[in-house]
């Protein structure tokens, strides 16, 4: 699953303020929320959609629990539903939830899977990572960090998890987090064209002009293209250095 993982960190976000990131609903979901609106001028009650979105997602984050910033297996809780999807390993929940993200586009069905690897096989760095992975897809961004953080502290070398722990900072607009976790990102990889792109935004952001740029070039040294939108905003602010 290595391999769906690394190409699921490409496809997992956008450049923030540089793009949009979309996400369709599954269709039983989208009807729901198409339901007519109350009429009256009193608070209306939840619609059907809203009702069921949110008991679906409940359901989902079901026996485990993101308060202290880590996850914790929720021991009252950690029984599946009586309804629930059933599986008899770790690893199957895990294939599960994967096929749920890349084929199905599901990120609720895949963080129930998820969640149910996590709950049986709370130590697997892996399973905590994609995880976080799915929560960051849903908008459930600090349950992801929560979930990365847990995975780090299990395998501080874990890049995927680093990696995404990267992007969730640098999509909730903690630049200097972000900066900080790329940094850590390039400790593990160094030769990581991508990983070097994202810092140069981020010290953007941070107006590090000149350290932007500098990481620009180290990301076309290792074959990384910057996003085209992003240069001329950097060009604006300092003109690329002639020896860069």
């Amino acid at each position: 699953m290595i391999t769906l993982r690394y190409i699921a960190l490409a496809l997992l976000v956008c450049v923030a303020a540089l793009s949009g990131c979309s996400g369709e609903q599954p269709a039983e979901e989208a009807a729901l929320d198409n339901a007519a609106p109350a009429e009256t001028g009193e608070l209306a009650p939840p619609s059907p959609g809203k009702k069921f979105k949110a008991e679906r997602m409940a359901n989902a984050l079901r026996g485990l629990t993101y308060d202290s910033g880590r996850v914790e297996v929720d021991e009252a809780n950690a029984e599946p539903l009586p309804d629930a999807e059933a599986f008899d390993t770790a690893a199957q929940a895990h294939k599960r939830g994967l096929y749920y993200i890349f084929e199905k586009n599901d990120r609720v069905a895949a963080i129930g899977a998820l969640t149910r690897a996590v709950i049986m096989e709370p130590r697997n760095p892996d399973y905590l990572a994609d995880l976080g992975q799915a929560l960051l897809r849903k908008g459930k961004r600090e349950e992801a960090v929560a979930a990365f953080n847990t995975a780090l502290d299990i395998a501080p070398k874990h890049l995927p998890a680093q990696k995404q722990m990267a992007w969730a900072l640098q999509m909730g607009g903690d630049y200097e987090g972000a900066r900080q976790a790329w940094l850590k990102v390039l400790d593990l990889d160094g030769a990581d064209g991508e990983a070097w792109g994202r810092l140069a935004v981020v010290e953007y952001y941070l107006e590090d002009y000149a350290g932007a740029w500098e990481h620009v070039q180290r990301a076309r040294e290792h074959g990384y293209t910057m996003p085209a939108q992003f240069l001329p905003l950097l060009e604006a602010k300092m003109p690329e250095p002639a020896n860069a």
